[in-house]
């Protein structure tokens, strides 16, 4: 019997010895490995991200500059502003503007092609890489200083239908709907 016990130890002994040196990971491996994987799936998590979040981004942006637009035209001030406002100028840029003269019209006179009383551009912004604006048709929005009066491509009154701004990105599309009196909704 002694025997026996003496020969399934020394069997163990040996089939264990065996395992260890030829087969399974150590710990560090174990944890490089893991530590690898999670690195690499951050980045791909955080390129992804962002580029599912890139036409939110914009679309929230154009609204806020017509915003400040709107808000310009409200504040006072001791210029004589006519107008504040926010031109599409391609599908990929859009310029915010300020005009001191309203005896052409109450929307953006382009500098190069409107000599007389060209509008003063503030910023021109150009879209993040991938956003286009999809319905591009020259949109302006324009604000009349200091009353609170809501210009669409020029026009106001009761018969201004809403301006439909859409931006399309990888995320999808995104509206910005300006009505007559000057409410802008994100949709």
């Amino acid at each position: 019997m002694q025997k026996t016990i003496n020969f399934f130890i020394f069997f163990l002994k040996t089939k264990s010895h065996k395992l260890k040196a030829s087969a399974g990971f150590t710990l560090i491996e174990l944890l490089v490995a893991v530590a690898v994987l999670g690195l690499v799936s951050s980045f791909v998590f955080a390129s992804v991200g962002k580029k599912q979040q890139d036409a939110t981004r914009a679309t929230q942006k154009l609204a806020l500059d017509i915003r400040t637009a709107q808000n310009n035209s409200l504040a006072p001030t001791n210029l004589p502003v006519c107008i504040y406002g926010v031109k599409i100028k391609s599908p990929i840029s859009y310029v915010i503007y300020k005009e001191d003269d309203c005896a052409a019209g109450k929307a953006y006179e382009d500098p190069d092609s409107f000599p007389p009383t060209p509008s003063e551009d503030i910023e021109t912004v150009t879209l993040e890489s991938g956003v286009t604006i999809s319905n591009f048709s020259g949109q302006d929005i324009a604000f009349e200083a200091p009353e609170p009066i809501t210009y669409l491509n020029g026009v106001t009154g009761t018969g201004v239908q809403p301006l439909t701004i859409s931006l399309q990105g990888q995320s999808g599309t995104k509206n910005i709907v300006i009505n007559r009196f000057g409410r802008i909704d994100i949709q």
